[in-house]
């Protein structure tokens, strides 16, 4: 299922645990046989850093820690300095949009609606 949805789609590649044979079979129809296809262990766990050196400057970038729970957006204070109690869709929206962007580049933008990510640059 996932692979016809992802079929429809402009990609370069996926990257998942696992593929079946009809997966693989949808595809290899992308791109003229070009798209990109990886298998990953899903017990690998991500470094807490990323080190990287670019025209011999070496930059290190450490892992977000922030994580959201229940009370993530309970204090949110608007312009007129009103604390307002955001509905539970909104919540759920920002949950998804954070998540999204959590390991993305600084000043990342991420678009929610609906429990989906519907944009993000």
């Amino acid at each position: 299922m996932t692979a016809r949805v992802i079929s429809r789609d402009i990609s370069e590649g996926v990257v998942a645990p696992a593929f079946d044979e009809t997966a693989m079979h949808i595809l290899a129809k992308k791109r003229n046989g070009n798209f990109t296809v990886l298998k990953i262990d899903p017990e690998m766990l991500p470094s807490k850093s990323e080190e990287r050196t670019i025209f011999g400057l070496r930059l290190r970038h450490k892992e977000t820690e922030a994580s959201i729970d229940e009370g993530a957006f309970d204090n949110i204070v608007s312009a007129s300095k009103h604390t307002l109690q955001l509905p539970k869709e909104v919540r759920n929206d920002l949950a998804v949009a954070f998540a999204a962007v959590k390991f993305m580049q600084a000043n990342s933008v991420c678009l929610a609606y609906r429990g989906q990510v519907i944009y993000k640059f």
